[in-house]
């Protein structure tokens, strides 16, 4: 949990370099990828924490609403995009408008398993 937490203050670093590392974060809005990820849980937190908006990206209103559940205290600074298919062209073209900055936590491949008996 540890290493989550560090990565999670990494990508605050990333973030910070990417909007000037201004004194206020208000009215930023940094667009997270695959926002109901286990990882990006942890991003959007920091994100929300330090006072910027985060939109994510998330692959159905069900997965937006298990978000939400999650940071109810901010729900005025979280909104989403639903992002299907994240290996369409042009899948991102509406996410991006108009955010700050961008933190990937996309994985765009199911993982699979397969039994090599």
């Amino acid at each position: 949990m540890e290493a989550i937490k560090n990565g999670a203050q990494q990508v605050m670093n990333q973030v910070n370099s990417l909007t000037n590392g201004t004194q206020s974060n208000a009215g930023k809005t940094i667009l997270v990828t695959g926002a109901s990820g286990f990882v990006a849980a942890w991003v959007v937190k920091e994100l929300l924490e330090h006072g910027y908006k985060v939109r994510g990206t998330v692959r159905s209103e069900d997965s937006a609403n298990g978000v939400r559940k999650t940071h109810p205290n901010h729900s005025d600074k979280l909104s989403f995009a639903i992002v299907k298919d994240v290996a369409a062209p042009g899948s991102f073209d509406e996410a991006v408008k108009g955010v700050d900055g961008v933190r990937s936590q996309t994985r765009s491949t199911p993982y699979r398993y397969t039994n090599r008996k």
